[in-house]
């Protein structure tokens, strides 16, 4: 998994971390979109469109840095 690749000897506990905030996300979603329901699918249709807006947002500023260019030691 490339999102683990920096972490080496906490990898299992970078994993438990990325699965908690899905589920955390997942929840404070349901908390914000759920109140917006009205027997129809928008509400469900808004969040979904939001949560991929906010993920292309955030997309963009972390993997528009340029990362230094590590060079091999000879």
């Amino acid at each position: 998994m490339l999102a683990l690749e920096e972490h080496g000897a906490v990898a299992g506990t970078a994993s438990a971390l990325m699965g908690t905030l899905q589920f955390v996300t997942g929840a404070v979603v349901i908390a914000v979109v759920g109140p917006f329901f009205d027997g129809t699918s928008l509400p469900m249709v808004a969040g979904i469109t939001a949560c991929a807006v906010i993920a292309f947002v955030l997309a963009q500023m972390t993997l528009g840095r340029k990362r230094p260019v590590e060079v091999p030691a000879q």
